[in-house]
């Protein structure tokens, strides 16, 4: 049989059994690394510690992110230390470079592991390789204050120590209970008119969120969850997880009112999608973490 058909006839195979994944819609924002938000509830103090650089977003004494109410950001389901009136509460955030003693390429892929991201077909080996390298990846370091602190050179926004002996790596994880990764289409448009501009730049979470949905039907177990209404549980049995993700990701026609902490008065949230990861087996990851995969419209 001529050499042609027979590739022809083993792609047409591999096609019709699933064996090749089609191409991603969605690739990662390179600009904003894959980030995880570390907040140590201040029993363990890192010995030896190591005084890490931020990315300088934006004064060195301020924080980078200041608008997040403790009571809110608590309100949609994340695992955060508990104040009295956690109204009158912030969560801020600093973004810091990842610490060079702690090595991505063995954190991050407990974190896609546990959340199945790792092995979707075709796209999940390039995540692992991505946030492999300690560039592509960062800190936001968070701290909890009252709503009214004013920060300044000689109040600033606390140092993010990093541990140099092995233990730090496990009181980070235990102490990281949210990560954010950004995407975007894998097509632009070209358009004037920014809505239109904000609203296809979350198709990157969209495409993402049926792209992860069909993943987990065939790899995870359905079952009845909080919220079932609005949200599809699957059940890990091997590694007694629980993923709790939204029949629909979130697109922003506020996005407006959403800026982001690099160049706010251009960078703006336009999608967002939470997954919710409950472990209540041997887990490195803090028993309650939240996966967020978000979008950015950036307006020239």
């Amino acid at each position: 049989m001529n050499g042609q058909i027979v590739s022809f006839l083993i792609s047409l195979f591999l096609i019709l059994s699933g064996g090749l994944a089609a191409a991603a819609e969605w690739q990662v924002d390179r600009q904003l690394r894959f980030q995880l938000a570390y907040i140590p509830d201040g029993k363990v103090i890192p010995a030896d510690p190591v005084k890490v650089p931020s990315l300088k977003l934006t004064k060195e004494y301020l924080p980078d992110i200041d608008n997040i109410i403790l009571s809110d950001i608590k309100g949609l389901g994340f695992t955060l230390p508990e104040r009295n009136k956690p109204e009158k509460y912030k969560l801020y955030l600093k973004l810091f470079n990842f610490p060079q003693n702690l090595k991505s390429v063995s954190i991050c892929p407990e974190i896609l592991n546990a959340y199945h991201i790792a092995d979707m077909p075709g796209s999940g080996r390039k995540l692992l390789k991505y946030t492999s390298d300690n560039k592509n990846v960062a800190v936001k370091f968070g701290f909890i204050d009252a709503s009214d602190r004013i920060f300044t050179e000689k109040n600033p926004y606390p140092d993010f120590l990093s541990g140099k002996d092995s233990e730090f790596y496990d009181v980070f994880l235990k102490n990281t209970p949210f990560f954010s990764l950004y995407l975007n289409p894998n097509r632009t448009v070209k358009t004037s008119d920014n809505d239109e501009l904000a609203k296809s730049s979350a198709r990157g979470v969209v495409e993402f969120h049926k792209d992860l949905i069909a993943h987990y039907n065939k790899t995870l177990i359905p079952v009845k969850g909080k919220g079932e209404d609005k949200y599809y549980s699957f059940r890990d049995e091997k590694n007694k997880f629980t993923i709790r993700i939204p029949k629909e990701p979130m697109v922003f026609k506020n996005w407006r009112e959403l800026p982001m902490p690099t160049n706010p008065g251009h960078h703006f949230l336009s999608g967002l999608l939470l997954i919710y990861l409950s472990a209540d087996g041997d887990s490195k990851l803090a028993k309650e973490t939240i996966f967020e995969v978000g979008s950015i419209v950036r307006i020239p």
